[in-house]
């Protein structure tokens, strides 16, 4: 009889959205490989965004593709996986910071945020230890809204859609959470030389 056909392997990467989706509503092992590959670096992009050089940036990551894998069958469409993928990834992000804030009511701490690296310039990590510091104190939706706005650089439409909020909101958090940090940093040297200038809205 002729030699049976050589099966080569599909690589994770070259799966659909549809081909992931697919393959996690059937339990398949490969397709949650698959999904982490299409997504991971986004996913760990925006967590240190918004949290920095945090200690608990693994976890939070971790947390958001448990959270996907467990509720994909929410999912309408797969069209919609990347996006899908972002709104899990923010409300990960939010409940974190709201679950932090209920420890620091209860039990006040110095937060203990790991430097940029080494090499980072002292200036930088200690402007980053100070900003984040004074992240800590927004608000969790204040805060997303801020670090998707001007730290990643996004229009405003496009962080009103990541949130699922309307363009008022957005505007209303962006200025509630910059004359928050004006506020702090008329306190803090460091963070007026990063603060002082005119970001826009």
């Amino acid at each position: 009889p002729p030699p049976s056909p050589k099966v080569i392997p599909l690589s994770r990467k070259g799966w659909s959205e549809e081909a992931i989706v697919e393959g996690l509503l059937a339990g398949e092992t490969a397709a949650g490989g698959a999904l982490y590959d299409r997504v991971q670096a986004r996913v760990n992009q925006i967590v240190w965004r918004v949290l920095g050089a945090d200690p608990d940036h693994d976890d939070v990551v971790n947390q958001v593709f448990v959270t996907a894998l467990g509720s994909i069958s929410k999912l309408r469409k797969a069209s919609s996986l990347d996006s899908w993928m972002v709104g899990i990834t923010l409300n990960t992000i939010r409940y974190e910071l709201r679950k932090r804030r209920l420890r620091r009511i209860f039990s006040p701490f110095e937060r203990d945020v790991i430097d940029e690296g080494p090499e980072g310039s002292p200036e930088r990590q200690l402007v980053s230890k100070r900003f984040y510091a004074a992240m800590d104190r927004l608000r969790p939706d204040d805060r997303i809204a801020l670090t998707l706005r001007f730290v990643e650089g996004l229009s405003l439409s496009e962080v009103a859609e990541m949130t699922g909020c309307s363009l008022a909101t957005i505007k209303r958090r962006l200025n509630r959470a910059r004359k928050a940090l004006e506020r702090q940093a008329r306190q803090d040297r460091v963070l007026a030389t990063w603060i002082g200038g005119d970001h826009g809205s």
